[in-house]
């Protein structure tokens, strides 16, 4: 909890505070799969509809959507190379994953709506799996490992206020079946997010291809 009287943060708007002194050499990490431009094009026309409800949401802009597998948290920066050379351990084991997105939803319930997502179904039956090996590797280094199930959907807003909430979940219940492309991913990635008043920004510092050791044919 951060109280107001504590000088040492600054707020972003009136949702977010940040400290202005992070822990010595460590930065916000965590492991995810980029998305291809047809998945981002088709993440950004859902949310031009979905702003049609009037509602007070924070909506992501295309350089924020990818498919989390991990959050990692504030974390030294000199365990950035270990945690490269473990996930290409769990990489190399992994065939590149097939996805579908598509539906729409909201997380924790339509009463109460916090984050809006769309589905992203794994039509490979694999990610599960190689999510879970990617916890396991993490809990290796001192990382806290997940309690809940991992479920790969693609955050697209976060609801800021109750203004017009329920013309927003009319909204999402009309269009929730809606489908998007297919695409395949084939590396995964370690990006560090520096949070700036302006937004976040996301800068890559690793990646792995899936499967990289598989023989040639």
């Amino acid at each position: 909890i951060v109280f107001f009287h504590i000088s040492g943060y600054y707020s972003i708007g009136k949702h977010y505070w940040i400290p202005l002194k992070m822990e010595a050499n460590s930065i916000r990490i965590f492991i995810a799969i980029e998305l291809p431009d047809a998945v981002k094009r088709h993440c950004i026309s859902i949310i031009e509809m979905l702003k049609s409800a009037g509602a007070d949401v924070g909506w992501l802009k295309p350089a924020g959507m990818h498919l989390t597998i991990k959050f990692l948290g504030q974390t030294q920066k000199r365990l950035t190379s270990r945690i490269s050379e473990e996930l290409s351990i769990v990489a190399d084991k992994q065939a590149p994953i097939d996805f579908r997105v598509g539906n729409l939803g909201v997380f924790p319930n339509a009463q109460r709506p916090r984050v809006i997502w769309s589905g992203c179904h794994d039509t490979s039956s694999t990610l599960g799996e190689f999510a879970k090996k990617i916890d396991e590797a993490m809990s290796n280094l001192g990382f806290k490992r997940e309690k809940r199930i991992f479920n790969p959907h693609l955050t697209l807003g976060r609801v800021r206020s109750g203004r017009n909430v329920k013309q927003l979940t009319s909204c999402l219940d009309q269009n929730k079946h809606v489908m998007g492309p297919e695409f395949t991913a084939s590396e995964i990635i370690l990006f560090e997010s520096v949070l700036k008043a302006s937004g976040a920004e996301y800068i890559e510092l690793a990646k792995q291809k899936l499967m990289s050791d598989l023989p040639q044919v």
